[in-house]
């Protein structure tokens, strides 16, 4: 059990109930050894898998291998039909206190632009622009809260020849501060809205789009003539799981610290299709607010607070 190693992952989970598979019962094999490794675990380190996955033969989007792990590695969500239940499968495993590691990715970009840029400053300022980076981060704000983590990248090829953009500390989007969730998501049809101190969430789902929509320095939000008709119902409840990771391992610093900088959001172009959302002037914050409401994004799981 050496230190720098904080636990372990396993990776396509989703394909251990294929019936393609040359091994009867593959399924249950599988589940013997993954709780054999649970129980064999050092103590205060974390077991995280590619699990969850909406719209598969599972029905319950593989939620229930929850039960031995500490959280799931989600991709595979991008498609319009696994939007919604991605959301869902995302809060029930947060809101039981489990991790949730969002691979996230560029929307909406132009590809053959992006990959005639050979200068890697030039590649960060172009997926960092609004109209790229707001849909993968305004879906995962909506569900976001303790132990949510978000990786925005076009590539994992660290190799400078790659000019692979991966490094989240580097997108202004993301490492503005936020503020404390002010409450759930609220859904009204294919949009989706959440508050925060320093942000404004929508979401639409059907046309992909979405507003990141910033406050002023006071906290409060600047005039925008939707801000009233934004539905007031909240979530169902999330199912809940009976596993044994009921809370996560203790003393992980580079998993949970204590403090660190976190976020607020610069506003984004308003869709043509949502001309009831309008956003706010880019003022941020004079102040940067130390809070106590942990969540992470970037691939390399940069942490931070609100």
């Amino acid at each position: 059990a050496h230190d720098e190693i904080d636990g372990v992952f396993i990776d396509g989970i989703v394909k251990t109930d294929r019936r393609y598979l040359p091994v009867k019962n593959h399924g249950k094999a599988y589940l013997a050894t993954a709780n054999e490794l649970r129980d064999r675990l050092p103590a205060g380190k974390i077991l995280i898998g590619n699990a969850l996955r909406a719209r598969t033969p599972n029905k319950n989007g593989y939620l229930e291998h929850l039960e031995y792990l500490d959280g799931s590695y989600l991709e595979g969500w991008g498609h319009k039909r696994n939007l919604a239940p991605s959301l869902d499968l995302m809060s029930a495993a947060l809101k039981q206190g489990r991790i949730v590691m969002l691979n996230g990715a560029p929307r909406n970009m132009n590809k053959r632009k992006y990959n005639r840029m050979r200068n890697l400053d030039d590649r960060y300022d172009y997926l960092g622009k609004p109209e790229i980076i707001s849909f993968s981060l305004g879906f995962f704000l909506l569900v976001a809260e303790p132990h949510a983590y978000l990786s925005y990248h076009s590539g994992v090829d660290a190799h400078p020849r790659m000019l692979a953009v991966f490094d989240n500390t580097r997108f202004e989007a993301i490492t503005r501060k936020l503020g404390k969730p002010l409450g759930d998501y609220v859904k009204n049809g294919n949009e989706y809205t959440r508050e925060f101190e320093y942000l404004k969430v929508w979401v639409n789902l059907k046309t992909t789009q979405a507003v990141l929509t910033v406050k002023v320095p006071s906290g409060q939000p600047s005039e925008s003539p939707s801000a009233s008709d934004w539905p007031t119902s909240q979530p169902s409840e999330s199912p809940s799981l009976t596993g044994r990771p009921s809370s996560l391992p203790s003393g992980h610093p580079s998993i949970l610290p204590s403090e660190a900088p976190f976020v607020s959001i610069q506003p984004s172009p308003i869709p043509s299709a949502s001309p009831s959302i309008s956003s706010t002037p880019s003022t941020q914050p004079s102040e940067k607010v130390m809070l106590d409401w942990p969540m992470s994004m970037s691939l390399s799981y940069h942490q931070y607070d609100t």
